[in-house]
């Protein structure tokens, strides 16, 4: 063993199994607590970080920039997605509205067509019913005229309808029958005796207006005298009502009156009284 030992001694030095204990350069190779923040000998109380210390801080920089560059050129192609997006829905929109703008105008001109050719068939309608009904209006007309005519001829060919005097006052189922059923065939008698018969006739109905007039006026008086009579009535009511009203209230004041007065002597007598020895001799223990 101690050969063993005297051959390691004479040995290179820095070969020797035990040369780290003794080495003076031990602290500049030994390596550093840790190195970066993903070190894996790391535990939960050595999350901390001292400058001069992060020997993956050059590394970890450009990992973070490479990876931000890489966030940015998603951002901007997302941003471009999305502006291209949104340019093509206005573009859509647009194309959507001129559409419905184009179809809008189409609608209103097919229908102002419609409403023209409808208006000008109506008038054709309305012009051939008013010469239809020109033309109904003159054949009624032409009507009229020829039964005019014929009523004409017919009354001018009827003696009794012409007022032929000389026919009036005959009948034509005999010539022993008269009918007097024409004024211009009455005698002077039969005028006369008419003309009473309608005289006697207004004073009959002048007679029965002054009648009813007369009842009329009665029944008016009644009401007249019934309502007079009413409201005499309920004026004597009413003034009785505030008459027995105003009595009433002054027997209620003359009676709290009264009980006032009462109250005021009953508590003026209370108030009044003295304790005598004569009272407290009730209570012997109380006596002086």
């Amino acid at each position: 063993m101690e050969q063993y030992w005297k051959m390691q001694h004479r040995a290179k030095a820095t070969t020797n199994p035990e040369f780290d204990l003794n080495d003076p350069l031990s602290l500049m190779k030994d390596k550093p607590a840790r190195v970066g923040d993903n070190d894996a000998r790391c535990g939960v109380s050595s999350l901390q970080m001292f400058e001069g210390e992060d020997l993956g801080k050059a590394q970890r920089e450009k990992q973070q920039w490479a990876a931000l560059g890489a966030d940015r050129n998603v951002q901007v192609e997302q941003n471009n997605v999305a502006r291209a997006k949104e340019l093509q829905a206005k573009r859509a929109y647009e194309n959507f509205v001129k559409e419905q703008t184009r179809i809008r105008k189409m609608n209103a001109c097919a229908k102002h067509q419609q409403k023209l050719q409808t208006d000008w068939e109506f008038h054709q309608i309305n012009k051939e019913m008013a010469r239809s009904t020109r033309e109904e209006n003159r054949r009624l007309q032409r009507e009229a005229d020829a039964l005019g005519e014929l009523e004409t001829q017919m009354t001018l060919g009827n003696r009794r309808l012409a007022e032929d005097t000389s026919f009036s006052g005959k009948s034509e189922l005999s010539q022993y029958r008269l009918r007097t059923d024409h004024f211009k065939g009455f005698t002077a008698a039969q005028m006369q005796e008419t003309y009473a018969e309608n005289a006697r006739q207004m004073q009959e109905k002048q007679a029965a207006l002054e009648a009813e007039r007369a009842k009329e006026a009665g029944y008016a008086a009644h009401v007249k005298k019934m309502y007079e009579v009413s409201r005499q009535q309920a004026a004597k009511r009413a003034y009785q009502q505030r008459q027995d009203a105003q009595i009433a209230k002054c027997e209620r004041k003359m009676q709290a009156r009264e009980h006032r007065s009462r109250e005021n002597a009953d508590q003026k007598r209370i108030m009044d009284q003295k304790v005598t020895d004569q009272f407290l001799g009730k209570f012997g223990h109380l006596q002086s």
